[in-house]
């Protein structure tokens, strides 16, 4: 399932007037059993109910962002999924149809994007505020708000004529463009709370970029041998996370990538065994840097510590038969969200097409 925090579908459908669904799940989440050296224990927070849901964020309350099939609507709804036995609707109007959540912070701030008139247009909301649309820069018709930080100032992008720039709005909503490098997009993917803002500049190859304090953008090298990189996620320390692009081999070759706040060379968080392929997905305050990696079992969810290298989370859980797929978001407290799914009977857990196995909401949290 090797494909494009943030190594998730994009593309989400929703019920007519909602931009996000705070789906708090109805029962307490599933404990499964634990080994004796068991590293984390597994919540489950139920089904993924169709192929195009996803999963984005976590935060220190588990809560967690993304999308979800509403039951009986062939659409899908931005959400919320959490811990606690309610659920609350947040309401776009009559013109959003389109609509996912992307991130959310420890107060509950919500961004994503949802369909205006004519384009994707930013949100930012929580659960007691209504949904509040985020103003564009001038001349603009669209863009998304990617990541939001402890004090709700958002990241992302505004896209017109002149094509997609990186920018960043403030706790009031205000809209600003994050200085540019030369020509060709941007985006903002993720930011952290004095402001460091990671993302991609220009167009194919992107190049992975840091706005230290949203001043004067900083290119980040690639791998060697890679033309590319993505950055998608940055930790208090100005440590950034992501993917080097474009490696020799097969198309869409990828490898996960740390950043150092000092020198900020390259560091190659490298594979599981008999895969070559990772992205890292997100990184928290204590270093923790979550994602994917190729193997020869097939796409595994990993957590990687400069202590440990590179795991295979499956090693560290007794997930009741899941295999854990997809390490998607860390918290500050090392929970992980994670995407899992049933093996075919016939096969243990090596499955090539477990994109298509009935995939399921975990979260992992840390055995003290």
């Amino acid at each position: 399932m090797m494909g494009g925090r943030r190594w998730r579908a994009r593309r989400l459908l929703a019920a007519a007037g909602v931009a996000v669904f705070l789906a708090l799940v109805s029962q307490g989440p599933r404990l499964f059993a634990q080994p004796g050296n068991a590293q984390y224990t597994v919540l489950d927070y139920g089904p993924m109910t169709d192929q195009g849901a996803v999963l984005s964020s976590i935060n220190s309350q588990r809560e967690i962002a993304g999308g979800f099939r509403r039951p009986g609507s062939g659409k899908i709804a931005g959400a919320i999924v959490g811990g606690q036995q309610s659920q609350q609707e947040i309401n776009t109007g009559p013109r959003g149809e389109l609509s996912v959540s992307y991130d959310i912070n420890d107060r509950g701030d919500v961004v994503g994007s949802f369909t205006g008139d004519t384009a994707v247009r930013p949100f930012r909301s929580n659960r007691t505020a209504a949904v509040r649309e985020l103003p564009l820069l001038a001349g603009d018709t669209g863009g998304i708000a990617f990541g939001v930080n402890g004090v709700g100032e958002a990241v992302g992008y505004s896209s017109g004529a002149g094509g997609q720039r990186a920018v960043w709005w403030d706790g009031l909503g205000a809209v600003r463009a994050l200085p540019s490098v030369g020509g060709g997009s941007s985006r903002a993917l993720g930011v952290n709370d004095r402001g460091d803002t990671v993302g991609t500049v220009g167009d194919e190859p992107r190049q992975a970029t840091l706005w230290p304090g949203r001043g004067s953008p900083i290119t980040l090298r690639p791998l060697p041998g890679y033309t590319g990189a993505a950055a998608v996620s940055v930790d208090e320390g100005g440590a950034a996370v992501g993917y080097a692009l474009g490696g020799a081999g097969a198309p869409g070759r990828s490898r996960a990538v740390l950043w150092a706040s000092g020198d900020r060379a390259p560091l190659d968080l490298g594979a599981l065994p008999g895969g070559s392929d990772s992205r890292a997905r997100d990184i928290n305050p204590a270093g923790q840097v979550v994602g994917v990696a190729a193997s020869d079992r097939g796409d595994r969810a990993f957590v990687w510590t400069a202590a440990t290298g590179m795991v295979d989370l499956n090693t560290l859980v007794a997930a009741g038969g899941l295999v854990l797929a997809d390490a998607v978001s860390v918290n500050r407290n090392g929970d992980i969200l994670a995407v899992g799914y049933e093996p075919a009977p016939s096969s243990g857990d090596h499955v090539h097409a477990a994109h298509e196995r009935p995939r399921r909401a975990l979260v992992l949290v840390p055995v003290r």
